[in-house]
């Protein structure tokens, strides 16, 4: 009762809501959760993680409707031209968001974040992120890096890491995880960054050793392996992510209600360890994490003049 009162109270002074005893609070009717991309996906399978115990925390269903089209670019459209009142959020991933399109949503709370793991040959004499940056230094632009030829945070934290520690690295890019773990058993490349799901299978088989993960914590699949922060770099981190967003013009006070319940159901401990079931790390917190997360992915960007990266 005092939770909905509350609510009622922020709806009244935003000019939201008639008089108390006219309307119901926020929410009185379905919700809709639109996910960009098909049935089964991670970002599909986090929404139906989720949908379930806000409907149980609002008491109206929350549906989740799969609109793929155009590379999931159709549902961030949709959502973005919905109505203000938050009645349809969209769980938006790194790729699907260009620059254009991120202006056109207010960030709800992250959901989840996938780091992505510094791997070296298993037989690697290199010794964590300090013996990394100890040879790339001694040799500038000799030692090669695998990337996934991937958008945002996943095809750049490579570049990222150059920038902060200061190293000149080669750039060579892999359409497939299954090509980059073999260019990188095979000494063709030095070191790969490779997202944890990716890279969980090479580590087990002794393919590979990991140097660290780019989350701002250690991950739960990998809790002795530390993070780049950890190994000297504290500003550094590049992670994939998904998180609720709401249409840019809804008011500050649903976007807060969306925010503060979407905490409280990843803060739920069988939540949590669904995700973890994912190879994900659990999200939450303040909407200006998201959009820090949103504003890292385009950090940084190739410098005018810079060669492009070798592909493979």
């Amino acid at each position: 009762m005092r939770s909905s009162a509350l609510r009622l109270l922020l709806l009244l002074l935003a000019g939201l809501a008639p008089a108390p005893g006219l309307a119901q609070p926020f929410p009185s009717r379905p919700i809709t959760i639109v996910v960009p991309e098909a049935p089964g996906g991670q970002s599909d399978r986090l929404a139906r993680i989720l949908a379930p115990e806000l409907s149980k925390l609002w008491g109206q269903p929350v549906n989740v409707e799969n609109d793929p089209a155009e590379g999931g670019r159709s549902a961030a459209w949709r959502v973005s031209r919905s109505s203000w009142d938050a009645y349809t959020l969209l769980l938006a991933t790194t790729a699907i968001l260009d620059d254009p399109k991120r202006h056109q949503f207010a960030p709800v709370a992250t959901v989840a974040t996938s780091p992505l793991v510094l791997l070296a040959n298993a037989r690697s004499k290199v010794a964590g992120v300090a013996g990394l940056v100890k040879i790339a230094r001694a040799r500038p632009g000799k030692h090669a890096y695998g990337a996934l030829d991937a958008p945002l945070a996943i095809g750049l934290a490579g570049e990222h890491f150059k920038a902060v520690a200061g190293v000149d690295l080669r750039r060579v890019s892999f359409d497939s995880a299954d090509a980059l773990i073999a260019a990188l058993a095979s000494g063709k490349i030095d070191v790969a960054f490779l997202p944890l799901g990716e890279a969980l299978a090479p580590l087990a088989s002794g393919k590979a050793k990991a140097l660290a993960v780019t989350g701002a914590a250690r991950a739960h699949a990998l809790p002795k392996v530390p993070t780049v922060a950890e190994s000297g770099f504290p500003a550094f981190e590049a992670v994939g992510w998904q998180g609720l967003m709401l249409p840019i013009a809804t008011p500050k006070p649903l976007v807060a209600i969306h925010n503060a319940d979407a905490n409280k159901v990843l803060e739920m401990t069988g939540v949590r360890e669904k995700i973890l079931a994912l190879g994900a790390e659990p999200g939450g917190g303040s909407s200006g994490r998201l959009f820090d997360l949103m504003r890292m992915d385009r950090e940084p960007r190739r410098k005018p003049g810079q060669p492009p990266a070798e592909r493979k």
